[in-house]
C-alpha cells in the first residue's frame, strides 16, 4: 500500500521484462485503486486480483483452523501449523503481533485464529494463482507479513524465483530460489560476497566506512532506524562521569540492554530458537538484570517506540526496576545515543544490529537469536541458552575485541549499507513511513523518466550484472573493486 514499493516493484518486474522479454502480471488487492493506477502507469495492465473471501470460503477456513488447532496446547506449538507444506502459523502469528500491535500472546485467542484463517485463504488462493505453468518469476517488496508471506513460501516451493528488494531509494534485490531459503530474510549477504569484498577492498571499504560513521556521530543519527530517521533531531551527548554522576553509580562496568521494536523483526530470520517472540526476549532479560549486580545496567529504548507503539509495553516494568534497583537506569531520551559509544563496556541484544555495530566500535556486544549477520564467521553467536547465561554472568571474562573482528564488521556495515545501494533513475528519494510528502515524489518522478535512459541506468545494469554472475544480491561494481565471475552464493 506504500506508493513507493508499488513503483519500485513495477520497476524491477518492467527492467526484468526487458531483460527476459516475459509479460508481467500484477496480484494485487481488487480495492487497491492507487496501487492499479500506479502499475497501468507503468504500462502493467494485466492484473490478478485478491478479492475479499465470501461467506462459504471463510467458514471453510474457520473449520479447517479449528482442525488444525486440534492438538496445539502453546504459542510455541501454533508457530509450527503448516499448512500446504508451509509455515501458516508462523506467517500468522507474526500478521497478529503486527497489525493489532499485541506483541506477545501466552494462550491462542479468537484473533489469532482470524489471522490463521486468513493464511489459510491467501494460501488458497495462491495455490490457485501458482497452477499457471508459465510464472517463472516473482517480484516482492515483503517477504513477511500476509499476504506476502504465504506467497513468498508457496513460489519457492514450485521453484520460482523470487526477487525481493532491500533498500528504499537506492535499492538491490535479493534473488531466492529454494525453499529452505524461506527463513534468510532480505538483508542476509553471503559470506562468499562479504570474503571477496574484504580480501580486495578492505583498505578502501575501512576508509569509506570511517567517512560515513563520521557524519553518523557528527549528525546524532547513529544507531537510528530508517524508519524514524528523517524524525530524528540532534541531541547533546553526555559523557561517562557526567553519567555516573548523574545516576550515582561507581565505576562498575556498564551493560547496556537495546531494546526491540516489541511488534516488528519477530520472525525475518525465522523461528526463534529460545525466545517465542521480542516481548519474550524482553521480560526475561530484564527480569535477568535484576539478579546481576556485580554491573551496571543501562537500558536503551528502541528509537522506533514511540513511532510505532505496541499495545502491551515494559514501561511500567521498567520504571518498577530502575526505583528500586539502584544499579539498573533508563538511558534518558534527551541525550544523543552516540553517547553510549563512550560509556557502554557490553551491548546486549536478543537479535540486533548492535550486535555487529558495536564490535566496529570496539565494545564487546552478544547475541542469542538469529538476524542478518548470524553466519558472518567473525561474529559468534551463542547456540545454547546456557551458555548464554554463563556469558552474562561473566562478562568482564569477555576478551577484547581483537582488530581483525573490528575491521571486519566495518566492512561488513558498509557492504550491507552501502554497496548494495544502486541508483534507480525511475525512482525519486523517498521515506519508509507513509507521512512522505507523496506530491513532491511524484512531480520528482515525472521529472525522471523525462530523462530516463536504460543504458545510463545503474540498478538495470547492476541488475544484468547480478543475473550475470548469479549473485544473491544486486552489488554495486561502481563502489569497489569486485571479481566478475559466476559467485552461485543464493544458497
Amino acid at each position: 500500500n506504500h506508493q513507493g514499493y508499488a513503483l519500485c516493484n513495477a520497476t524491477i518486474a518492467n527492467y526484468l521484462k526487458k531483460i527476459y522479454g516475459m509479460k508481467v502480471l500484477c496480484v494485487i488487492k481488487k480495492n487497491n485503486y492507487e496501487g492499479i493506477k500506479i502499475f497501468q502507469s507503468c504500462n502493467i495492465n494485466n492484473f490478478s486480483y485478491l478479492d475479499n473471501a465470501n461467506i462459504y470460503v471463510r467458514i471453510k477456513a474457520i473449520f479447517l483452523s479449528f482442525k488444525l488447532l486440534k492438538n496445539i496446547r502453546s504459542i510455541n506449538d501454533f508457530t509450527k501449523i503448516k499448512y500446504l507444506n508451509t509455515d501458516v502459523g508462523l506467517s500468522a502469528y507474526d500478521a497478529f503481533i503486527r497489525y493489532t500491535g499485541v506483541p506477545h500472546l501466552d494462550k491462542i485467542n479468537i484473533e489469532l485464529i482470524y489471522f490463521l484463517t486468513e493464511a489459510l485463504i491467501y494460501s488458497d488462493q495462491f495455490k490457485k494463482l501458482l497452477k499457471n505453468k508459465n510464472i517463472k518469476f516473482c517480484v516482492q517488496a515483503e517477504t513477511a507479513f500476509l499476504p506476502s508471506n504465504p506467497l513468498f513460501q508457496m513460489c519457492l516451493k514450485k521453484k520460482i524465483k523470487v526477487f525481493a528488494r532491500l533498500g528504499v531509494s537506492e535499492f538491490s534485490v535479493r534473488i531466492y530460489d529454494k525453499f529452505n531459503q524461506r527463513y534468510n530474510y532480505r538483508d542476509k549477504i553471503s559470506q562468499k560476497i562479504f570474503n571477496e569484498i574484504y580480501s580486495n577492498n578492505k583498505s578502501l571499504c575501512l576508509k569509506k566506512y570511517e567517512k560515513i560513521h563520521k557524519e553518523k556521530l557528527n549528525s546524532g543519527k547513529f544507531g537510528v532506524d530508517v524508519r524514524v530517521l528523517n524524525k530524528t533531531k540532534i541531541k547533546p551527548k553526555i559523557s561517562k562521569s557526567e553519567l555516573l554522576k548523574k545516576f550515582k553509580w561507581d565505576n562498575k562496568k556498564i551493560g547496556v540492554i537495546f531494546m526491540h521494536h516489541l511488534i516488528d523483526k519477530n520472525f525475518h530470520s525465522g523461528p526463534r530458537k529460545y525466545f517465542v517472540d521480542n516481548y519474550s526476549w524482553t521480560k526475561f532479560i530484564l527480569d535477568r538484570i535484576v539478579k546481576e549486580k556485580d554491573f551496571n545496567w543501562i537500558i536503551k529504548s528502541h528509537p522506533t517506540e514511540k513511532y510505532y507503539k505496541s499495545k502491551k509495553n515494559f514501561s511500567s516494568l521498567i520504571k518498577n526496576i530502575t526505583t528500586k534497583y539502584g544499579h539498573i537506569k533508563l538511558f534518558p531520551d534527551n541525550y544523543s545515543q552516540v553517547s553510549l559509544l563512550d560509556i557502554c563496556d557490553y551491548g546486549i541484544s536478543s537479535n540486533g544490529s548492535v550486535s555487529v555495530e558495536y564490535p566496529a566500535n570496539n565494545i564487546p556486544s552478544i547475541y542469542i537469536e538469529d538476524s542478518y549477520f548470524t553466519g558472518m564467521k567473525f561474529l559468534k553467536k551463542f547456540k545454547k541458552n546456557k551458555k548464554f547465561l554463563k556469558k552474562l554472568n561473566q562478562l568482564q571474562l569477555i576478551r577484547k575485541i581483537d582488530q581483525k573482528t573490528v575491521e571486519k564488521s566495518k566492512v561488513f556495515i558498509f557492504a550491507r549499507f552501502n554497496l548494495f545501494n544502486n541508483n534507480c533513475t525511475l525512482v525519486s528519494k523517498h521515506q519508509i513511513s507513509r507521512d512522505f510528502n507523496q506530491e513532491s515524489f511524484w512531480k520528482e518522478n515525472i521529472k525522471l523518466i523525462k530523462k530516463f535512459n536504460f543504458e545510463k541506468d545503474e540498478f538495470f545494469k547492476m541488475l544484468n550484472l547480478q543475473l550475470k554472475y548469479k549473485l544473491r544480491h544486486t552489488v554495486n561494481f561502481n563502489l569497489v573493486k569486485i571479481e566478475k565471475k559466476i559467485y552461485n552464493d543464493l544458497n
